[in-house]
C-alpha cells in the first residue's frame, strides 16, 4: 500500500528531529555557563518537542487509514508499528532528557557567575605573564625557577612589543617576589594598561631556563568569554581556573581602580 511508504517517511522525519535535537542539547551542556547559550538551547528542545508532536499525530492519521483499509485476507503486522511506536517513546525521552539537561545548564551558570561576583572587589594572584598597572599602584609579581639561575632579569613589556624597563631580579630556585613600581627605563611613569613580564634566565650552562609566572591585581568586574565567566583586571580577562588565590585589598583600594 502507498500508505506504507508514507508511515516510513513520517516515522524518519521524526527520527532526524530526534538527533538534531539531541546533539544540539549536548553541544549546549558543554560549552553552557551563558545565558545565551542556555536560552537557544531551551528553544532548541522545544522546537524539537512541537515537530515531535506534529509528527506524531501525522503518524496515528497514517496508522488509522491504514488499519481501516487494510485488506481482511492479508492484515498489518501488529509488531510493525509497535516498534514504530516503541521509537516515537524513545524520541520523547530523548527530548524529555535535552529539557533536564537545559535546566542544569541554567543552575550551572548561575552558581559559576555567583562564584565570579565573590571575587569583584578582590586582589587576586593568577598564572599569568599579563599585569594591569593602574598609573600608580605597584604590581606584585611572582615568578618560580626550577634550578638556580646565573643570570636572571624581569623585561617589562607594553602592548606595542617595545621592552620599557629591564631590572635584575634574583636567580633562586622556587618561587620568588617581586614588584614592579610602573616605572620605565627614563625613570617616568607607565601610563595605565596591560603590561607583559618576561623573566630571562639562564643555568650554570648557559641554557635558558623555564619560567613560570603569576601576577596580583584587583578584579572590578565579571564578563563571560564564549559561555565561560571570566574575571576583569584592568583590561583583562582573567579565566577561574587561573585564579591562585584571593585577598582584600588594602583600606581605601576601590574595585573601579
Amino acid at each position: 500500500m502507498t500508505t506504507d511508504t508514507s508511515l516510513t517517511s513520517a516515522l524518519a522525519s521524526s527520527n532526524t528531529i530526534s538527533a538534531s535535537a539531541s546533539n544540539t542539547a549536548s553541544t549546549a551542556a558543554a560549552t553552557a555557563l551563558t545565558s545565551t547559550a542556555a536560552g537557544q538551547s531551551a528553544q532548541t528542545t522545544q522546537v524539537g518537542q512541537q515537530e515531535l508532536s506534529s509528527n506524531f499525530s501525522q503518524f496515528l492519521k497514517l496508522l488509522t487509514t491504514q488499519m481501516q483499509n487494510q485488506d481482511p485476507m492479508n492484515p498489518m503486522d501488529s509488531s510493525q508499528f509497535t516498534q514504530q511506536l516503541v521509537e516515537y517513546s524513545q524520541v520523547e525521552q530523548q527530548l524529555n532528557t535535552n529539557t533536564k539537561l537545559d535546566n542544569l545548564t541554567t543552575l550551572s551558570m548561575n552558581s559559576t557567575l555567583s562564584l565570579a561576583l565573590g571575587y569583584v572587589g578582590k586582589d587576586i594572584t593568577y598564572t599569568s605573564a599579563d599585569m594591569n598597572f593602574d598609573g600608580a599602584t605597584p604590581v606584585s609579581i611572582s615568578y618560580n625557577l626550577p634550578t638556580t639561575a646565573t643570570t636572571s632579569i624581569a623585561n617589562i613589556i607594553d602592548s606595542t612589543g617595545n621592552t620599557i624597563d629591564t631590572f635584575p631580579v634574583s636567580g633562586t630556585s622556587g618561587t620568588n617576589n617581586i614588584s614592579w613600581n610602573g616605572k620605565q627605563s627614563d625613570g617616568t611613569t607607565a601610563p595605565s594598561g596591560t603590561y607583559s613580564l618576561q623573566i630571562v634566565a639562564t643555568d650554570a650552562t648557559g641554557a635558558a631556563e623555564t619560567v613560570t609566572t603569576a601576577v596580583t591585581g584587583l578584579v572590578h568586574g565579571v564578563e563571560n568569554q564564549n559561555g565561560v565567566p571570566n574575571l576583569l583586571v584592568g583590561s583583562r580577562a582573567v579565566p577561574l581556573g587561573n585564579v591562585i588565590n584571593a585577598n582584600s585589598p588594602p583600606a581605601g583600594t576601590t574595585a573601579g581602580a
